[in-house]
């Protein structure tokens, strides 16, 4: 996290409209003030920047548009340190800017009497201070990230700055009435007043913006977006509660102890736990295998059902319960872990934890049934997002469901585990991961033996699912046209649509068209009706329109927060299912500069196998890396290679270079580059006792081993007397 910012050098304006001159067109918005208000106190507090009022503006109903951009200019020529700016109200869009109308503005002339975001961008460009915040809650807000380019580089500059938008650029945001203030900033002033439970004990804005997303998905609400230069997402915001932080890079291959890893006695499997589907897999034979659900898919749905009779479903059963018992049907629930959520059925609360071990289990089974022995071991997937309190939840899901949880890992690093690009270091891999209700778009630096997520970006409010309700809004549209029955009305029927519309969209991954026929779908009045229809590739790519577009700015934005060029990425790789749909692996190839993506893996399944093979790594009999020590000329010496069988023990004789020395000191490396110290230190020795001779006369075989549970050992003996030596390890 980046320092605290000081108060004495910021300025933050903070700007809402709660009524307009045309009331018809921009309904009054009573929440605003409060929005503005509250705020304000959580900026000036000393929880929080602790800013004096007078470098607080709030400015409730502006009379002008010049007043706004005067006010957005003096506070970005004054602060010196950071300088933050909000706007709530209502908003409209052009093609290519967002305006913000005000009080006095009128429909016919809102290119004159609105505020051009536009020029508060170019305002903010020019700023004095190293830092920024722009936060906006109105329709549209989104369009600020709805630039590529020069254009974005202009807004957020090459120094720290932080756009964060309460919608996507063609989403509304919501008011909802009878609220004390607007839906986002509501949330927002909740997680500021209230603090994140478990969160760390400062609150960067990209905690907080993580958090707000998590409880706006859980509410239904429209889901806000970012972007962001440099390190701004580590800008300090609130103080909180303190929790252990997590560690970053990821080793690419398990540590030689990894540390808390203590291994069951059964097989380990590697656990894709996603917000929609779910995959494991297991090592046999050396290589990755994917475990079938008992639908024989490669994925099952991360959906639980708590029937009436009180069987637990999971998986496609569940999912069928979707729409028919929705109220007892959990789907999501990934999401949902580190979070405060609960769910009450028949007087029992379950946690999120505790439904994420229903589905955690039932893969465990799944894999147990498919060897015939127990899984007793995992690693698993997390989004790259996910803060401590959710990996926290992840593992404690893993314990109740059977498993020990010998790591977490982030998915786009498994997925690059998985198609082996840590075998080439140093290097930039782009892994876009558009799943079945979430898109996530990570730029990874693949250096010697571990794997760093250099920027992440996305929209947990984009996934698959979104384009298979287009396609059941458009079959609903065609029903009701040409019979005048709303299959809305008709739960039974909705469920039916929801599972074509998938098999539809599958379809057209490698059709051009695809036949729907659902006899007796319901009943009119002249008795049962059926769905006949053919949806084209052309006419769900024209439905589906938007939703292509809203996977440029996060593409972009995350190579832009990355500090890279497109050119830059040796790798892209797609995983998710839905990535695989023709329009969108198109795009990705357009917007990777024609780069062909990396497609070998099941799109569903990457993320499972790299995950199994760090399982494997971590459970397996073989050395993950090269030990070795320098030799001639800075050049490893190799003394124990990787994938060498386990326990293993390899001696190694060495001699003094001086008259009557008494000891040897002993440094090891661990890793696969040529040169020595280029290679990590695993530890350094020293070997004592050594009887005086003159100068290479001894013999000190030194034996270095590693046991089956990679513990790595080093004993000395001298070779003439067989008379043992003491070994210390020297602190690191």
């Amino acid at each position: 996290m980046t320092a605290w910012p000081d108060p004495a050098r910021c300025r933050a304006v903070l700007i809402g409209t709660t009524t307009y001159t045309d009331q018809v067109m921009w309904p009054a918005l009573p929440a605003v003030r409060a929005n503005v208000t509250d705020l304000g106190e959580v900026l000036t507090s000393p929880r929080s920047w602790h800013l004096s009022r007078d470098h607080c503006a709030r400015l409730i109903d502006p009379a002008s548009s010049d007043h706004v951009l005067d006010l957005i200019h003096d506070a970005a020529t004054e602060a010196a340190d950071t300088v933050f700016i909000y706007y709530s109200g209502h908003g409209e869009k052009t093609e290519n800017d967002l305006l913000l109308p005000i009080a006095t503005t009128r429909p016919d002339r809102l290119r004159i009497g609105g505020v051009r975001f536009s020029v508060i961008r170019e305002i903010i460009r020019e700023r004095r201070a190293p830092r920024a915040v722009v936060v906006l809650d109105c329709c549209y807000s989104g369009m600020a990230h709805g630039m590529s380019g020069a254009a974005l580089r202009g807004l957020i500059d090459t120094t720290s700055a932080y756009v964060l938008t309460s919608s996507a650029r063609d989403t509304l945001s919501l008011a909802p009435p009878g609220e004390q203030r607007t839906a986002f900033t509501g949330e927002l002033l909740k997680i500021l007043q209230e603090g994140v439970p478990a969160g760390p004990a400062d609150l960067s804005i990209g905690d907080v913006t993580r958090a707000l997303r998590y409880r706006l998905l859980d509410r239904r609400l429209p889901l806000p977006e970012y972007s962001q230069a440099g390190a701004a997402d580590e800008l300090p915001l609130i103080r909180n509660r303190p929790v252990p932080g997590r560690t970053r890079p990821e080793p690419a291959r398990p540590d030689i102890r990894p540390a808390g890893a203590a291994r069951g006695t059964g097989r380990a499997a590697g656990i894709c736990f996603g917000t929609a589907n779910s995959v494991i897999t297991v090592i046999e034979n050396g290589e990755p295998t994917v475990v079938p659900s008992a639908e024989g898919s490669p994925s099952m749905p991360s959906v639980v059902t708590f029937a009436k009779n009180g069987e637990v479903l999971v998986g496609e059963l569940a999912k069928r319960q979707l729409v028919t018992n929705s109220e007892r049907t959990v789907q999501g629930v990934a999401g949902k872990l580190g979070t405060d959520w609960s769910l009450r059925i028949d007087g029992t609360t379950y946690s999120a934890q505790q439904v994420s071990a229903f589905v955690l289990r039932r893969l465990k089974e799944n894999a147990e049934a498919h060897l015939g022995e127990p899984v007793t071991d995992a690693v698993i997937t997390v989004p790259a997002f996910f803060d401590d309190a959710q990996r926290q939840a992840t593992t404690e899901a893993g314990a109740l469901a059977g498993l020990n949880v010998l790591r977490l890992i982030n998915e786009p690093t498994a997925a690059a585990l998985a198609y082996g690009l840590d075998e080439e270091p140093d290097r930039s891999a782009l892994v876009f991961d558009l799943g079945g209700s979430s898109l996530d778009v990570s730029v990874l630096y693949i250096g010697d033996g571990f794997v760093e997520v250099r920027a992440t970006h996305g929209d947990t409010g984009l996934g698959g699912e979104d384009w298979d309700r287009r396609i059941v809004e458009e079959l609903v549209r065609r029903f009701k046209k040409t019979t005048g029955v709303d299959l809305t009305k008709d739960r039974m029927a909705l469920q039916r649509l929801t599972e074509a519309a998938e098999r539809v969209k599958i379809t057209l991954t490698g059709a051009r068209d695809a036949r729907v026929d659902l006899p007796y779908i319901t009943a009119g009045k002249e008795g049962p009706l059926h769905l006949e229809t053919t949806l084209t590739r052309k006419e769900f790519r024209a439905l589906t329109a938007d939703l292509l577009d809203r996977i440029r700015a996060p593409f972009l934005s995350a190579v832009g927060d990355a500090g890279l060029r497109i050119s830059d990425l040796a790798y892209v790789v797609l995983a998710g299912g839905a990535s695989r749909m023709p329009a969108v692996s198109a795009l990705v190839k357009e917007l990777s500069g024609g780069r062909t993506p990396l497609t070998r893996l099941g799109p569903a399944e990457a993320a499972s196998i790299g995950a199994a093979r760090q399982a494997g790594l971590l459970k397996a009999d073989v050395t993950p890396m090269t030990l070795g020590l320098q030799g001639k000329g800075g050049v490893l010496r190799k003394v124990i290679e990787r994938d060498v069988p386990v326990p293993v023990e390899r001696t190694v004789t060495f001699t003094t270079t001086a008259d009557g020395q008494s000891s040897l000191r002993i440094r090891v490396y661990e890793g696969e580059q040529p040169t020595a110290a280029l290679n990590a230190v695993l530890g350094t020795y020293t070997v004592s006792g050594i009887t005086a001779a003159p100068r290479g006369e001894p013999r000190i075989e030194v034996t270095f081993g590693l046991d089956a549970d990679l513990a790595f050992t080093v004993s000395a003996r001298e070779a003439a007397t067989g008379r043992r030596l003491t070994v210390t390890q020297q602190p690191t």
